[in-house]
């Protein structure tokens, strides 16, 4: 099985070719989500940003992995 995660920080669903945005915005996810899988729901386990990429790779909330103290 192969896996690309594409992790956008400020994009939102609703301006994205894919989910239906009339306006050809993202014609290269486009293709790629036409021959994948396309999710419909995502929830971020810590905000801002670092705390969250860090427990998206690492399995643990970002804020026990030490990154919290250096994004207040």
């Amino acid at each position: 099985m192969k896996v690309i995660l594409i992790v956008l920080d400020t994009a939102r669903k609703n301006h994205l070719s894919c989910y239906g945005y009339t306006r050809k915005t993202s014609p290269n996810i486009d293709k790629l989500a036409n021959e994948g899988v396309v999710f419909t729901n995502a929830y971020a386990s810590n905000v801002p940003t670092i705390p969250s990429f860090t427990a998206l790779l690492s399995g643990q909330r970002g804020s026990l992995q030490g990154w919290y103290h250096l994004v207040l």
